[in-house]
């Protein structure tokens, strides 16, 4: 084989390596921008929201913001992100409290919600609804 050839096979091998390696850190890239259950209820829970209401929020949100292609974060401003404006705090925490079995306190209002977390510990801090 004359030099040639050897440098071809050399050149060869590191385009397949540098190939590989991007496909690495783009399937890194989109692993990430998945949505992260885990990640948003261990956020919660260090407000000390339930699990079970962390993730009724989180899928809520998750619907939301499906046509956008990425994870719903317990950070996430509510009125930038999901445009979910102050005016619409109230009907979107009376809606997750019914799903999660809560009601608010009569003649309450929510107060300002300005997080994902927030909207969570909000829903969490009411209390169930009694069976009666």
């Amino acid at each position: 084989m004359d030099a040639f050839q050897q440098l071809a096979w050399v050149a060869g091998g590191v385009i397949a390596l540098a190939l590989a390696l991007a496909f690495v850190v783009r399937r890194r890239r989109r692993d990430a921008a998945r949505p992260d259950l885990g990640a948003f209820l261990r956020r919660c829970e260090q407000d000390g929201t339930p699990p079970e209401i962390a993730a009724e929020v989180f899928h809520a949100l998750q619907r939301w913001r499906a046509e956008a292609g990425i994870s719903a974060r317990a950070d996430d401003d509510l009125a930038r992100v999901y445009g979910i404006e102050a005016g619409e705090q109230e009907a979107v925490a009376a809606m997750l409290l019914r799903r999660c079995g809560r009601r608010a306190a009569p003649g309450s209002e929510p107060p300002r919600l300005s997080t994902a977390a927030d909207l969570a510990r909000y829903v969490a801090s009411c209390p169930p609804e009694s069976r009666a």
